[in-house]
């Protein structure tokens, strides 16, 4: 399910990075995208207590992507109509 999710957001160029913070016990999720020169970019913390109320790892993790793409999609269509 996550591989998955990874794979159509690629394809959809995005480009998505999480690293552990040992000071905070947490997950960082970078996520960013670039549509006509400009980069969009969220910013997630995630702590292991909302992985574990969330049903894992794997779950939280393809929930948590599919909205900050989602997110990210909309800001970029925003901008676009604004233009």
């Amino acid at each position: 399910m996550l591989e998955k999710t990874l794979i159509d957001l690629a394809h959809r160029h995005f480009e998505i990075m999480w690293r552990y913070e040992a000071m905070t016990n947490s997950i960082i999720v970078r996520m960013e995208k670039q549509y006509k020169q400009r980069w969009y970019k969220q910013n997630y913390r995630v702590t292991f207590r909302e992985i574990g109320c969330s049903g894992g790892f794997e779950v939280f993790m393809t929930m948590l992507l599919k909205h900050l793409a989602d997110e990210t999609d909309r800001t970029i269509k925003v901008n676009c109509n604004s233009d």
